[in-house]
């Protein structure tokens, strides 16, 4: 066994062992593939990080109350889930964990709007670590579709302004995943 030392904190012997890292994942919910909407894609995703040896940390943003059963029985058991902390608790998670993680990806325009409010409160977060941002795809041009097909067209000038502004969330990512 591999000792720690005794002024570790203990998370730190949670996340030891044969990992090649630690990855903080932030999306909606706990991704069961029945709930559609991405969700599948998003299972597919952790299961593939966990394969290739990381930790996960995965924190459910905007549905925290998961059940832990249903969750374990979807997800690896050492996948580490941060229940009941959802936006308002957000902060101060990652107060709490600055220097842990070697990678952080946030899944979803909505989420990444509230991480980026998040990290201004705790800019040394997000240091040298990659931040990757699964847009998961451009909702904007989509959005437009609909209400033209709905009669409710709109102007060129807000059809833009509401591009810009989803892909400006973009800003300062070290790697960006759409698809469309």
């Amino acid at each position: 066994h591999r000792h720690l030392p005794p002024n570790s904190r203990p998370l730190d012997a949670r996340m030891s062992g044969h990992y090649k890292g630690h990855v903080l994942v932030i999306d909606d919910r706990v991704p069961y593939p029945s709930h559609g909407a991405g969700f599948p894609r998003a299972n597919d995703m952790l299961h593939a990080i966990h394969s290739d040896g990381w930790f996960i940390t995965l924190y459910p943003l905007m549905f925290p109350g998961e059940l832990w059963d249903e969750a374990y029985g979807l997800l690896p058991s050492d996948v580490e889930i941060v229940a009941d902390h959802g936006r308002y608790g957000l902060g101060r998670f990652l107060l709490e964990r600055i220097g842990y993680y070697d990678a952080v990806l946030v899944s979803r325009p909505h989420n990444m709007e509230i991480v980026r409010m998040a990290f201004q409160a705790v800019p040394h977060f997000v240091n040298e670590s990659p931040f990757v941002y699964d847009a998961e795809a451009l909702i904007a041009p989509r959005e437009a579709l609909r209400l033209a097909l709905e009669g409710m067209p709109l102007d060129e000038v807000r059809a833009k302004k509401n591009l810009d502004s989803e892909i400006a969330l973009a800003a300062g990512a070290s790697s960006l995943i759409a698809i469309n």
